[in-house]
Formats: structure tokens, C-alpha cells, sequence
């Protein structure tokens, strides 16, 4: 199963700046068989520019107006995909470079949905971590 494609689900709305960081660390991932389907709500800023900039075939664009409801954006997003497996990263947040690699590993050892811990990272820079629910909750 190592060709495994991951299908990122990304949807934004006025944040080119963060939205940039997402991208990088997509593309910063040691795993790189993945898309990466960003859907923008018809930002009035540099958002489509920013993504045109990186150049990468595997960022697939597309725009909706989801008129305030995200699920639209990421169901225009999922219809886009092409992978085996979906992964959510929204526009704000960033991954550590071995996020797929270790998704991939669970996935080829069987597992059919994978979570992990969240580390909330806010502007002051103190960290804060919250934990995995185990499966009995």
C-alpha cells in the first residue's frame, strides 16, 4: 500500500498568510504522495496568488460560496478528491513533516481511521496540549 495517495481537505477564506504555512508544511511531509484540494470562499485578498506561487501540480484549487456554512467548502473540497484516504487540515493549522508518513503506517497496518494528539500553539507562544479521547469514552 505504499502508493498510497492522501487527499488533503483545506478550505480558507481570508488568510493568505496562514494559509501559506498550511502549504508548507504539506509540503514539508516525508510522506509526498498526497493532493492537497483547498477550496476558497471567494477571499477579496492575495489568497489565490499565494497559492499560484508555490507552483506545485498537486495544489488543486477551487472556489465556493459557502455562505458562511464550512461544511460546503470542505464537501466541494472532498469531490475533488482523488486519494484513498482523506486528511483535514484547515487553513490555519500546520503539521509536523512525519504527519502522513505515521498515518500512512497505522493505514497499512489496518487501521481504517486515524487520530492523534493536538498541540494549540496560540500567538504568545506558551504551548498547550490536549490529548486523544480514548476509545472507551
Amino acid at each position: 500500500m505504499t502508493d498510497l495517495l492522501f487527499s488533503i481537505i483545506t478550505p480558507t477564506y481570508k488568510r493568505p498568510d496562514l494559509l501559506a504555512r498550511a502549504i508548507r508544511s504539506v509540503r514539508a511531509q516525508s510522506c509526498q504522495n498526497w493532493e492537497m484540494c483547498i477550496v476558497d470562499n471567494h477571499s477579496p485578498d492575495d489568497t489565490l496568488k499565494v497559492i499560484d506561487q508555490f507552483r506545485d501540480p498537486r495544489l488543486r484549487i477551487a472556489q465556493v460560496h459557502n455562505e458562511g456554512i464550512i461544511a460546503r467548502s470542505r464537501n466541494r473540497a472532498m469531490s475533488m478528491a482523488k486519494g484513498s484516504y482523506l486528511a483535514f487540515l484547515d487553513s490555519d493549522d500546520w503539521w509536523r513533516e512525519d504527519k502522513l508518513e505515521i498515518a500512512r503506517q497505522r493505514m497499512e497496518a489496518g487501521a481504517d481511521l486515524f487520530y492523534h494528539d493536538l498541540e494549540i500553539v496560540p500567538e504568545t507562544k506558551r504551548r498547550l496540549r490536549a490529548q486523544s479521547l480514548g476509545h472507551d469514552r
